[in-house]
Parts: structure tokens; sequence; C-alpha cells
């Protein structure tokens, strides 16, 4: 998820961001209720919504189980199968406004971080150096060895480099293929 603010009087934007695998997003054919309602629980129906279909129709943002239940036999009565699947719009899926207060969190640190010479908020990471030499053969490593990072009213810059000046050989391609 990605989360802008601009200031459009002092022409300075920010981004955050956040990243998660962890998903209800599924789809399934059902042509029995009790599918339905077995999908529906396993994705955390009624908190999350579901998304009812069928080749003619298209029912979104599902939280009545009343609701699901009616639609779901009016139509196995007409085609015998429906589709079910999780409404990921944001303000019907509960994982995805997680991830998305997460990406504002990353939003709020990158405005709490201050440019050194100006004192203008968001001085952040802007590019990421890779190469962190291997502690064993020396080798350049897919591990970061520095951080960029910029402040977009100044436009001071400074490269950090990471913690380590070595790589353990178990990242390394050459030491550990």
């Amino acid at each position: 998820e990605i989360v802008f603010l601009v200031d459009v009087e002092k022409n300075w934007k920010s981004v955050g961001w956040a990243f998660s695998t962890d998903t209800n997003y599924s789809r399934q054919v059902c042509h029995r209720w009790d599918e339905v309602k077995s999908f529906a629980d396993t994705v955390g129906f009624p908190a999350d919504a579901v998304i009812l279909s069928t080749p003619s129709s298209l029912h979104k943002g599902l939280q009545s189980e009343v609701e699901l239940q009616q639609l779901t036999q009016k139509y196995l009565d007409m085609f015998g199968e429906v589709t079910i699947e999780t409404d990921m719009r944001a303000h019907l899926n509960t994982k995805r406004r997680g991830v998305i207060a997460q990406a504002l969190d990353n939003l709020v640190s990158v405005i709490f971080s201050i440019c050194p010479v100006c004192q203008a908020p968001g001085f952040t990471v802007t590019e990421t150096e890779y190469g962190l030499p291997c502690e064993q053969c020396g080798t350049p490593t897919r591990l970061p060895k520095a951080s960029h990072w910029s402040c977009q009213i100044c436009h001071h810059h400074e490269v950090r480099p990471v913690a380590f000046a070595y790589s353990s050989p178990q990242y390394c391609d050459l030491c550990n293929p």
C-alpha cells in the first residue's frame, strides 16, 4: 500500500508505504450454500465483505449473512453455481486497512525525519546502494552497503553506510551459490 502527503504551498511531498503478503484474497465457485458459508467464514466474513457473482450479475460489499444466503439461493436456483470472492476494496477489508495503517505509520516517520541542513521534514532514503562485500572472499553481495538520504527542499544529500563492513558468506553468490 502507498500513501501520499502533498503540501502544495511549500511544494513538498512525502510517501509512506507498507508491504504485506498477509491477505485474505480468495475466490471460489460454489454449487451449494454450505460451500458459500464455509468460504465466507474462512475469509473473515462479515467483518470483511465478499462479492457474489454469476454470468449476469455482480453484488459487491456483501456483509449480511441473510442477504448473502438469499442471493446465493436465488442464483443457485437460476444458474446452478455462484462465484464468491473477497472484496478487496480497503473500506471493506480489514487486512488491507491494517496494511494502510502501517503505510501511514511509515509516512509519519518520514515526515518526522528532519533535514540536518534546512530542517525541512521528509529527509529520507532515496536510493539504496547494493554490493556489501563478502567477509570471506570480498565479492560484492546483493545486500545493501549504503543508503542515500536526500532533502527535496535544499537538495542536501548524505550517503550512510550500513552498520556492517562485510556480509556473512551465507549471502555470497560465490561462496554459497
